[in-house]
């Protein structure tokens, strides 16, 4: 069962670095989507995600969406040759407990691992994984995660369910 869970985790975690890459290349400095989103891919600070960069690590992409109402979600991708062991530490330390997920897989072919911090209404995530002999750090903070959906976004949701053929 333990290992389904890091399986899965891994899995979580390649796909949102294929899509975080993807949403990166596509779309021009600010774009508004087609469902009221808006995105940005302009560098982002440690200031902006509440969370310290990795020393010595390197930048690899960013990317904000952001809902008509101002909640959204800011991610970064890092890179650093340091092991996964000693990262995972780092920023275990750096987030302070009490952390919502701490999850390590340093054994086998896909060493990963997650962990998430509850931050006033936001959540904060880091997911590490290693790709081409360099650890890869995913920091995201999303906005309002903590928040209930306001009334009006819960009626829209609700509309657009139902609605669909």
């Amino acid at each position: 069962m333990k290992r389904r869970g890091h399986c899965i985790l891994g899995l979580v975690a390649a796909l949102s670095l294929a899509l975080l890459l993807a949403g990166c290349h596509r779309h021009p400095a600010v774009k508004k989507l087609d469902d009221g989103l808006f995105r940005s891919s302009a560098a982002l600070t440690e200031g902006d995600l509440g969370v310290a960069f990795y020393p010595g690590s390197r930048q690899e992409s960013s990317i904000t969406r952001q809902d008509k109402d101002g909640h959204g979600q800011k991610t970064v991708q890092l890179s650093t040759e340091a092991p996964l062991e000693t990262v995972y530490e780092w920023y275990r330390h750096a987030l302070h407990a009490p952390l919502k997920t701490d999850v390590l897989a340093a054994g086998g072919r896909t060493p990963h691992a997650a962990l998430a911090k509850i931050h006033g209404p936001d959540r904060i995530d880091v997911s590490l994984f290693v790709l081409g002999g360099r650890t890869q750090v995913l920091l995201n903070r999303v906005e309002g995660a903590t928040r209930p959906p306001s009334a009006a976004s819960t009626k829209e949701q609700h509309h657009q369910r139902t609605t669909r053929p």
